[in-house]
């Protein structure tokens, strides 16, 4: 995605599950946004299962 830096991307999944998700991951890891501020914006979007917050941690990630 940086290689789109300064110009619109669209990213899309069915449900924005998915897209929503690893865009929180990006943000947080990549562009060092602080990870509560990323998931409060997550949050405004969708609530994510259980299941993404296991991912996120295999990243390095842990809140919930």
């Amino acid at each position: 995605m940086n290689g789109f830096n300064g110009k619109k991307m669209f990213i899309h999944c069915g449900a924005n599950i998915k897209s929503s998700n690893l865009i929180h991951m990006y943000r947080v890891l990549v562009e060092k946004v602080d990870e509560k501020v990323s998931l409060k914006t997550l949050y405004q979007i969708q609530h994510p299962e259980d299941k993404w917050f296991d991912y996120f941690r295999l990243f390095g990630l842990n809140m919930k």
